[in-house]
């Protein structure tokens, strides 16, 4: 089969997401919207809102309404699976995949880095055949209706791996949660935090989720922390620097304060009918940009103190 290219592979994404809102059931009703253009027209005040939500540092968004999921899987979802291609891309030549591997997100909602990590198996692992995704976040039951289009309609036209989705409720700022998750965790080869650091309320006690994480997770596997050039979440990630410094099990693979993708173009459907504006900035124009940052680190085997046998 021949390999998609990214442009390409971003018009099958739109298109999938598209089909998975006229088809999934629970987002568009032809009897009551009428046409699909006119849905798509009604999502404008919804991206208003989201949009708006995301210009505070500190974002707190109401996801129940599939109209407000809805409008992120178009004005959102899309950009962040380009973000998560390119860091696995960054992060290439520590990657070691065998035909099947696991993998965890963190306040992941619909799943883009689900995506992403797909797509990027499609690329450049193409003797990888399953994925088994463990995903985590506050809202698990919330996101369902857009998890399952990410499972049923995005996923099959960046891959023909086989993917087992698993999702669990995770309250990432609450003391020892992920004890409770720890089984699910053993044996992954990736960790991933990708936009949701803004979303925390007591950073602390998820400071000390991760670092519980830390100290589990599976020799030889990789946690990335990615997401926007928000304060609360360069100060988070400082914290986890520190953190990594001190331990002696892990070396940090990539550092970027500021990376940036190019945004690809949504299809002209959703230009005419929900992001109207081409000129911009707006609520209602295309994105152009996402900058974010990146820390990610990689956990080898326990540096070995000689001085525990030297008899000083």
């Amino acid at each position: 089969m021949n390999l998609l290219s990214w442009k390409e592979a971003m018009q099958k994404l739109y298109e999938a997401i598209l089909k998975g809102l006229q088809e999934s059931g629970g987002f568009y009703n032809a009897r009551i919207q009428g046409h699909f253009e006119s849905y798509l027209a009604s999502l404008q005040s919804f991206v208003k809102r989201l949009r708006q939500a995301y210009r505070n540092n500190r974002v707190a968004v109401d996801y129940s309404s599939t109209d407000m999921q809805a409008a992120y899987l178009i004005a959102y979802y899309p950009h962040y699976v380009e973000m998560t291609l390119k860091i696995l891309k960054l992060l290439s030549s520590y990657l070691k995949f065998n035909q099947e591997i696991k993998a965890c997100f963190f306040g992941a909602g619909p799943c883009p880095e689900v995506a992403g990590l797909t797509q990027f198996l499609a690329e450049q692992f193409p003797k990888t055949k399953r994925l088994v995704a463990n995903v985590y976040d506050i809202a698990s039951n919330t996101w369902t209706p857009s998890r399952n289009i990410t499972h049923q309609y995005v996923i099959p036209q960046l891959w023909q791996g086989q993917v087992e989705l698993n999702s669990y409720s995770l309250n990432l700022c609450a003391r020892q949660s992920f004890q409770g998750i720890r089984s699910s965790l053993e044996g992954a080869d990736l960790y991933i935090f990708q936009n949701c650091l803004n979303e925390l309320g007591d950073t602390l006690p998820a400071q000390e989720n991760v670092n519980f994480l830390f100290d589990t997770s599976s020799q030889g596997s990789i946690i990335i922390i990615a997401d926007l050039q928000y304060g609360q979440n360069h100060t988070f990630v400082q914290v986890v620097r520190e953190m990594i410094n001190r331990k002696n099990d892990f070396k940090i693979l990539a550092d970027e304060r500021r990376l940036a993708i190019r945004c690809s173009l949504p299809p002209l459907m959703v230009r005419r009918n929900l992001l109207t504006d081409p000129l911009g900035p707006s609520l209602l124009s295309p994105r152009v940009n996402v900058n974010f940052l990146v820390l990610a680190a990689r956990k080898n085997k326990q540096a070995y103190n000689y001085s525990d046998d030297v008899p000083f």
